[in-house]
């Protein structure tokens, strides 16, 4: 699955939509939308059986394409159901604090640079004035 936030390398995305195991979870209060175990983002749909007419449930996108070939993982999940898979947060989480973590090397690599450039030109004038320092009488 290609999950790359276009900040870093991390699995985290910006808008929060994305990110969880293939066990899935539907954490509305999150924003985060479970990914079936196809590896696609789970999508919302609405039950049309008498006893759960119009409940909303997660779904894999592929379930019944219109061809028999394509029938899906067959991932469901209630989407208001309480018991999230407790992996899906841990997860979750750590995508997040990778994210972070990248972005914080980034920055630290961008000052490593710097300093050698500066440590560099302290260096070249440092030679210069050993240099002129010589030759002066």
């Amino acid at each position: 699955m290609s999950q790359v936030n276009s900040c870093c390398s991390c699995t985290c995305s910006g808008n929060g939509n994305r990110g969880l195991s293939s066990a899935g979870g539907g954490w509305k209060g999150l924003g985060v939308t479970p990914i079936c175990r196809c590896g696609d983002v789970a999508v919302i749909r609405t039950a049309r059986t008498t006893r759960n007419a119009g409940k909303k449930f997660w779904g894999c996108p592929n379930f019944k394409r219109g061809n028999q070939e394509s029938v899906g993982c067959n991932y469901f999940k209630w989407s208001g159901e309480d018991d999230i898979d407790q992996r899906d947060g841990v997860i979750l989480s750590q995508n997040r604090e990778i994210c972070s973590l990248e972005k914080s090397i980034k920055l630290y690599e961008k000052w490593v640079k710097c300093l050698i450039g500066v440590v560099g030109v302290v260096v070249v004038l440092n030679i210069i004035l050993v240099s002129v320092l010589l030759k002066s009488p």
